[in-house]
């Protein structure tokens, strides 16, 4: 009887090891693979998902579009910008994710905040691989426009050009652009050298106007007073004081001018950008997820 149940213990040890085996090699087949890769994509994990997906298609030889769609996206939100161009840029007419690769290869470059690169690349693509074109995209290139420093294109040329849905957005976007009243630094300076302040208060910068015309002047009155009484010594160090506090003002209004000028495109590009982001480059949302 004893012998018997040793029998049955070891056979039922041998059958249990050897299933646990398979169950180890299995773990590593390709559909594993794409179901754990699956599993990093939707988490988030997209550096590992790129590792998993690439040793999935290093393994698989059937049609791997989907899986080259993937790590394009999974590089793209790590900010490898010029990869994920690279794998969209390898999908065929033939493939499944053909027009959605073209788009995304767009929106690759167009991350780079590079507009004129951007544009330049458009362009060239358009010429060598006309088919990558859409209506998505086509929105992407013209809005790209409304960040560049250049003078703006007509308004009738970018409202022709966009999707008709979109026109109604870039018509309001161009005219808060053209309407942006920047500070001339050459008149701020000017302003200044006339009356110590007066740049400053040009630029909005109200403190440091008052602040510019009260230490100018009160050194210079300073100078005056000393030399009048005869201390000379002291009647020098405080022109020379003046005389520096005065070229400065100067010089800083002519800065406040460009930083106040920098702030105003900032907010509008800012602006530009969450609008276009929270409208997802104009592309359709992806859900692999589901």
């Amino acid at each position: 009887m004893r012998l018997i149940i040793l029998i049955w213990l070891c056979s039922t040890l041998h059958f249990a090891q050897t299933a646990l085996e398979k169950t180890e090699i299995d773990l590593h087949s390709t559909s594993n693979i794409k179901i754990f890769a699956d599993h990093l994509f939707c988490e988030k994990d997209y550096l590992r998902a790129i590792q998993e997906y690439q040793r999935y298609l290093s393994l698989d030889t059937g049609n791997n579009d989907t899986i080259r769609f993937k790590i394009g996206l999974s590089l793209q939100r790590i900010g490898r910008l010029n990869e994920a161009a690279d794998y969209f840029d390898q999908e065929t007419v033939r493939s499944v994710f053909f027009k959605e690769a073209g788009r995304e290869y767009f929106k690759s470059y167009f991350l780079q905040e590079n507009y004129n690169l951007f544009r330049s690349n458009f362009n060239d693509k358009i010429n060598s691989k006309p088919a990558f074109y859409s209506g998505e995209s086509k929105n992407l290139y013209y809005f790209s426009f409304l960040f560049a420093e250049e003078p703006l294109p007509e308004k009738s040329f970018l409202l022709t050009s966009v999707t008709e849905d979109k026109r109604g957005d870039l018509d309001l976007f161009y005219d808060k652009k053209i309407s942006i009243s920047y500070k001339n630094p050459v008149l701020a300076g000017l302003l200044s050298a006339l009356i110590p302040g007066a740049g400053k208060i040009y630029t909005h910068q109200f403190g440091d106007g008052i602040t510019a015309a009260i230490v100018t002047g009160l050194t210079a009155f300073l100078a005056y007073s000393n030399f009048k009484a005869g201390h000379k010594f002291r009647g020098w160090a405080f022109a020379a004081a003046s005389a520096f506090f005065y070229g400065g003002n100067i010089y800083g209004s002519a800065v406040s001018a460009q930083i106040y000028n920098a702030q105003l495109r900032f907010n509008f590009d800012n602006e530009l950008k969450i609008y276009i982001e929270q409208n997802n480059y104009f592309l359709p949302e992806y859900d692999f997820c589901k």
